[in-house]
């Protein structure tokens, strides 16, 4: 009986040794998705509207491309109303970017300068909101020239 034993544990561990290892193999798949390009446009470009200077203070413009004003006297509404800028984004839907404003933040007749403060939105923006709008606080010295005033910045959106 031993050497039954002996001989089936024999044939059992050399069954194991002389047979082949249990193994697979397959293809996988990598994937890539390259978004579209994000684009900004402006369809309404800041403006402070008309004004007359009584000496020194502010001229804002209001939300959302209404217009309006923000004026903090003496600085005196005139008939053209102040506006927001809006802008217009497109991209690859479900897609989030920032936006980034750079100066110089100023308006000048060629002889005098005034300086704004320009105000972004803050965070991520989801590119099928289909924009975003600038708001601005002029500041005015109160020694400015009659005359009309013009400057530039630049607006840079960017994919998260």
């Amino acid at each position: 009986m031993k050497k039954l034993l002996l001989s089936t544990a024999a044939i059992a561990v050399m069954g194991l040794s002389a047979g082949t290892a249990n193994a697979d193999a397959i293809t996988a798949d990598a994937l890539a998705t390259v978004a579209g390009p994000v684009t900004v446009s402006q369809t309404t470009a800041l403006d402070f509207g008309s004004f007359a200077i009584n000496g020194a203070g502010t001229v804002g413009t209001p939300s959302s491309g209404t217009p309006g004003y923000s004026v903090n006297t003496p600085a005196i509404p005139g008939p053209g109303f102040a506006l927001a800028a809006v802008f217009t984004v497109g991209g690859e839907a479900g897609e989030t970017y920032t936006v980034a404003l750079t100066g110089p933040f100023t308006v000048t007749d060629g002889t005098d300068t005034m300086t704004y403060i320009p105000e972004a939105p803050v965070g991520s923006q989801a590119v099928n909101d289909g924009g975003f709008d600038v708001e601005a606080v002029l500041t005015i010295a109160g020694t400015e020239g009659q005359g009309a005033y013009t400057g530039t910045y630049a607006v840079t959106v960017t994919y998260e």
